[in-house]
């Protein structure tokens, strides 16, 4: 009884099992014997001896009427255009910007102070607006951070970036992420002798 219960499963584990595919009945198309046959009669450069299906005979469709029957006067004659072409010609130069320049306004440069746009604030402006050198104590800081300005300075890929986050979060007056632990506006070691260099 006890191994009649152990076959018994077995039996059906193999029943459920899928069949092993042909894989000398070629790939799908058409039977490997028959391919093999037709490849090496070309190949000796014979006729091959396949027989190919026998339907219904091929029959072409129908010629319509040659395109040089058709009248002119089956074909609707184009509307004159409303625009000239030298307008539309000069239209369309003006919308590519080609048509006859016009001078540009000068641009006036003024520095400005820090300046939040959309891209956060101007690092040049500042650098400029600020006189003092870097490390010299301007802001007053002191009190207890939760994160020492290593760390903090350490989150930020550049000291640019450091930079503009420090000004966005209030600096140089407020330094509440310990970027600029020694007053002098600039975080993490951001210099800003590279813009004032830039405008002598």
């Amino acid at each position: 009884m006890r191994k009649l219960l152990l076959v018994i499963p077995a039996l059906l584990v193999a029943a459920c099992e899928p069949q092993m595919p042909n894989s000398a009945s070629g790939v799908g198309f058409e039977d490997y014997v028959d391919y093999a046959a037709r490849r090496e009669a070309e190949l000796r450069g014979q006729q091959a001896q396949a027989a190919l299906p026998q339907g219904a005979p091929i029959v072409p469709p129908a010629n319509g009427a040659p395109l040089s029957a058709l009248s002119p006067a089956a074909t609707a004659p184009l509307p004159a255009p409303s625009t000239p072409e030298e307008a539309v010609g000069a239209d369309a130069m003006a919308s590519l910007g080609l048509a006859e320049p016009v001078a540009p306004a000068p641009a006036v440069a003024a520095p400005a102070p820090v300046v939040s746009g959309a891209a956060g604030p101007n690092l040049a402006a500042y650098a400029l607006s600020a006189s003092h050198a870097p490390g010299t104590p301007v802001y007053p800081r002191g009190g207890m951070h939760l994160v020492s300005s290593e760390k903090a300075c350490a989150r930020f890929v550049s000291p640019d970036l450091a930079q503009i986050a420090f000004l966005e979060a209030g600096g140089p007056q407020q330094d509440r992420k310990n970027l600029d632990p020694d007053g002098d506006g600039f975080a993490c070691g951001w210099d800003p002798r590279p813009f004032r260099a830039a405008l002598q």
